[in-house]
């Protein structure tokens, strides 16, 4: 029999996409991980409502000028778009190494499935 990976799971996306975030997070020695829609708005996030809510609204303008922000953490904020389904997503990875193109391609892949049309 296959042991189950995961720690938490959830039947409700949002619950589940927030479990995935954190565990991803912990993972990859990141202090957060934000995902915010193309309107600025919150998606999910393993950190406070507040600060993320902050970050998502401010990817929508850096992810088209390319840059590295600064947090009001003083942590380094890397921002990348998802492609999922038709409107794009952006994740935010708050702290540590960043986003590199392994952890990127899990990320995609796996929001993919816990938003994705079931």
């Amino acid at each position: 029999m296959r042991e189950e990976r995961r720690k938490q799971r959830s039947e409700y996306w949002d619950l589940a996409l927030q479990y995935f975030l954190q565990a991803r997070a912990q993972r990859n020695k990141l202090v957060g991980l934000i995902l915010a829609d193309t309107s600025g708005l919150l998606v999910s996030s393993t950190m406070s409502r507040a600060y993320s809510e902050r970050i998502a609204a401010r990817a929508p303008m850096l992810i088209k000028r390319k840059v590295k922000l600064d947090s009001p953490m003083g942590k380094p904020v890397q921002i990348q778009k998802l492609s999922v389904g038709s409107d794009p997503l952006y994740i935010c990875a708050v702290g540590g190494p960043g986003l590199d193109e392994e952890l990127f391609g899990t990320i995609e892949g796996d929001v993919k499935r816990i938003i994705g049309p079931n």
